[in-house]
């Protein structure tokens, strides 16, 4: 499956399947706007890449619930969510 696809079964295709189309699975005006801002390009890193891309701030509900240290530092916030430690010092990415 590419890529794309499988983006689109986790957003706009999930919402029609649940019926939700007016509502959720895409980020425009009107919609609920869950989202997750990633330190990598998800439909342009190299294949054996993307299991290394991370999630640095997920927003759900109008909220963030999810925010790393080093984004938290550059967008002036503290941290937010669990932090995760992959073997070394805490999201440091």
């Amino acid at each position: 499956m590419d890529r794309a696809s499988a983006l689109k079964i986790s957003t706009i295709w999930g919402a029609y399947y649940v019926m939700k189309e007016n509502e959720l699975g895409s980020i425009e005006p009107g919609k609920w706007a869950d989202f997750a801002v990633l330190d990598k390009d998800y439909l342009t890193v190299p294949e054996d890449d993307i299991a290394n891309i991370r999630v640095l701030m997920t927003v759900a509900g109008g909220k963030i619930v999810h925010l790393v240290p080093s984004l938290a530092r550059d967008i002036g916030m503290q941290p937010a969510g669990a932090q995760v430690t992959l073997g070394g010092p805490a999201a440091q990415w």
